[in-house]
């Protein structure tokens, strides 16, 4: 199976979950800049949370949380070398590829 590192993005702090064969192995809530060094670290696929539209207005909260995304996305695309990849969306409903753990809304 794969290895994976789910991400909840947040304004500030984003939860997130390493899975291995789709057992959690170590989870937490760090700020974004630790999230960073998460990504860098484990060799694996990258789930993150995508942002919805629902039809309310946003406000500067969803923004920032939307760039945070993009840089958890550009480091995880550098690849294996470097850090994580491929990056993957989980939607509202979304499951988890390749484990059988469900994303609880």
């Amino acid at each position: 199976m794969t290895d994976i590192l789910a991400i909840d993005p947040g304004t500030t702090k984003s939860g997130w979950v390493f899975l291995q064969d789709g057992n959690p192995i170590d989870h937490g809530w760090f700020d974004n800049e630790k999230i960073f060094t998460l990504l860098k670290m484990y060799q694996c696929v990258v789930v993150i949370e995508d942002v919805g539209h629902y039809g309310m207005p946003v406000g500067k909260d969803v923004f920032q949380t939307v760039r945070y995304i993009g840089e958890f996305k550009a480091i995880a695309e550098q690849g294996p070398h470097r850090g994580c990849g491929p990056l993957r969306y989980a939607g509202r409903q979304g499951r988890l590829p390749n484990c059988s753990v469900h994303r609880r809304i």
